[in-house]
């Protein structure tokens, strides 16, 4: 939840990648629901590639208006809720 509300909601998600691509690559997230398998897309570009020894990562700048970034959130959600009681998980 933290990761969602840091990164997902400025836009951006750091991702662990092993292989090439360019800054301004166009990219697409497939993210799958642990329990439902439901699948969220989500589309951005490449924002910053990082490679350290045998570890490469990409900065995706993703593309979400408002409504989608609720929609996301909303799926995020519905993954994490059944692992704590109401009171331990807000929305927002």
């Amino acid at each position: 939840v933290t990761l969602f509300r840091r990164d997902v909601r400025q836009r951006r998600m750091f991702v662990l990648f092993d292989k090439q691509c360019y800054v301004g690559d166009e990219v697409c997230l497939l993210v799958v629901h642990p329990h439902t398998q439901d699948v969220f897309e989500l589309r951005g570009r490449v924002s910053r590639c990082v490679r350290d020894g045998g570890i490469g990562g990409i900065e995706i700048a993703l593309d979400l208006d408002q409504e989608r970034t609720m929609r996301f959130e909303e799926f995020v959600y519905d993954a994490i809720a059944p692992f704590f009681d109401d009171e331990e998980v807000h929305r927002g």
